[in-house]
């Protein structure tokens, strides 16, 4: 055999060395992109805590996992999680993610993170319990609503409750009808002097409640967030923010959020809420 039957299987041999060359190549780039990507991403959250805290130090560069635990079940099983931050007679609740779409379950959760990094802004005597999203099946379809269509913040048994078909969703086919709600209602049993409750998307904070103004106010004061009143008790049959002042007579703070970045300005306003 000469020289020119070997000739094809060398030119094939030498292509494919190319094509594996070019292909480690990629490799090493992609795995150093990741590494820098991770590099800035640890320099931005402590940059961003810097912010947060007035320019001091953070305690550790990245914040660390909240210990979850499940309160609920979701309508499709998916797990209600809460963590709770501090010990103490004196509690507070924050609910994020009761509308799948909106942005409160990511505030609510980087909250949780924050405070996990950072325990001892909770006041002495005082328990933050945070729910991570009270509609997980709703977060994981984008939608206002849980898995049977329910506008959740419609559902909750109030004086007024009915039956009422939104634009997408419905208050239920009963007061209380959704397990996501009975979740809540269940962890609201322990007792609690305020509720806060994340939503979106309108940047400003509203209340309900006894004292609620001036609690809106206060929180106001230290972040810079504008107070509204979205409306009377009567435009929101089965809110969470109308049954926790007529069950349990204690203030409800709603946070509309504008983004779902936890931004210094929010996080200084849930801080001034748990206070």
């Amino acid at each position: 055999m000469n020289e020119q039957t070997f000739a094809a299987p060398r030119r094939v041999l030498s292509a494919l060395r190319a094509v594996i060359t070019v292909c480690l190549a990629l490799a090493v780039f992609v795995a150093a992109g990741a590494v820098a990507k991770s590099a800035i991403s640890r320099m931005e959250a402590v940059a961003y805590h810097a912010k947060a805290s007035g320019g001091a130090s953070p305690p550790a560069p990245m914040p660390v996992e909240p210990d979850w635990r499940q309160v609920g079940t979701s309508v499709q099983g998916r797990p209600i999680l809460a963590a709770s931050f501090g010990r103490g007679e004196r509690r507070v609740l924050v609910v994020g993610g009761i509308h799948g779409s909106e942005f409160g379950s990511d505030a609510a959760q980087a909250f949780a993170a924050w405070l996990r990094a950072n325990p001892t802004a909770v006041p002495p005597g005082t328990q933050v319990d945070v729910v991570a999203c009270a509609n997980p099946d709703g977060r994981a379809a984008g939608v206002k609503g849980n898995a049977d269509a329910v506008n959740l913040n419609g559902n909750f048994p109030t004086h007024n409750w009915k039956r009422q078909q939104y634009l997408t969703t419905t208050a239920g086919p009963r007061p209380g009808s959704e397990p996501e709600t009975q979740a809540i209602i269940r962890l609201l049993e322990a007792g609690y002097v305020r509720v806060v409750s994340l939503h979106s998307k309108g940047g400003f904070v509203d209340y309900d409640g006894p004292n609620g103004r001036a609690l809106a106010d206060r929180v106001a004061s230290a972040s810079g967030l504008p107070v509204k009143k979205l409306g009377p008790t009567a435009l929101y049959a089965g809110s969470l923010g109308t049954y926790v002042p007529e069950r349990f007579g204690i203030p409800v703070l709603t946070f509309e959020l504008s983004s779902r970045a936890i931004t210094p300005a929010v996080l200084t306003g849930l801080l001034a809420s748990v206070r």
